[in-house]
């Protein structure tokens, strides 16, 4: 969930879209956006977190990217055809469910 809040904040700081990406494969996680003063869609990554190198855990999501726009709401862009996903984060036979609404609000269980 801190990785959703540094993407939206990210967005909001410098009013650019910003892209949590979701490496399932991996599992890890990162946010990247443009921190030039310029805006000139050089993208920074923010935030790197690796659950498996971390935490020795699993993590799963039905997206690879999540985008938010200048405001900080989830939105659909070329990275990010969908809006909204599905991350699970598993250790061992337990697991925990985060569901990002299209919007961008978090819903964990």
């Amino acid at each position: 969930m801190g990785s959703i809040s540094l993407a939206k904040a990210a967005a909001v700081r410098f009013g650019r879209p910003s892209v949590l990406r979701l490496d399932s494969d991996r599992d890890r996680m990162w946010v990247e956006v443009d921190t030039t003063l310029a805006g000139t869609g050089s993208a920074d990554t923010l935030g790197y977190f690796s659950f498996r190198e971390d935490l020795k855990v699993d993590l799963k999501a039905n997206r690879t990217a999540l985008c938010f726009d200048g405001r900080g709401i989830g939105t659909t862009r070329t990275a990010c055809p969908q809006a909204g996903a599905v991350i699970i984060v598993a250790l061992n036979q337990s697991a925990d469910t985060v569901f990002v609404s299209p919007i961008g609000r978090v819903l964990s269980r």
